[in-house]
């Protein structure tokens, strides 16, 4: 064989061998991810009726099974100082909950309450107290990437990984 069969050839096994692993690191980012979407809470809102200094955090966080991935922690800052924080070891509902929390407040007082789940991601959101028995939540939220960008970015790296060892 000359050398010229043998570079296309090696040339083929490469785009080949590239070609899989695109395919394969695509599709373990979709399974992946499909999997572990849910980690972050979906959405956060609260809601304090300051009458009876009740703070209502509303959760919406999809899981299969809730005894094994679950929101773990809320922390509740008031005035920026740490008010309160709560563990748990499973959620209530597979999907949307609320937990109650006993908060004396005042008008204009920030509350901050962050939301984690034990697989990974959180979500905040911002309130300030005003007049009245229900606030709606302020728009202003955050969230942390979770699982999936761990992922994403350990499938990019075994791709390039694998690419650079292909051409050695």
């Amino acid at each position: 064989m000359n050398t010229s069969d043998e570079l296309i050839k090696r040339q083929h096994k490469r785009l080949f061998l590239l070609s899989y692993m695109v395919v394969v690191g695509f599709l373990f980012v979709i399974i992946s991810s499909s999997t572990v979407s849910a980690n972050a809470p979906a959405s956060v809102s609260v809601s304090y009726e300051i009458i009876v200094s009740k703070l209502d955090v509303n959760i919406t966080h999809p899981v299969d099974d809730p005894t094994v991935h679950y929101i773990n922690m809320v922390v509740i800052r008031k005035n920026g100082e740490l008010y309160n924080r709560s563990m748990y070891s499973s959620q209530p509902f597979l999907t949307t909950f609320t937990y109650t929390y006993k908060v004396i407040a005042q008008k204009n007082d920030t509350i901050d309450v962050t939301v984690s789940c034990n697989q990974g991601g959180s979500k905040s959101v911002h309130y300030i107290v005003s007049y009245g028995t229900t606030n709606p939540p302020e728009p202003s939220s955050t969230s942390t990437p979770g699982f999936e960008l761990v992922v994403l970015v350990a499938a990019m790296s075994l791709v390039f990984y694998l690419y650079r060892k292909t051409k050695d």
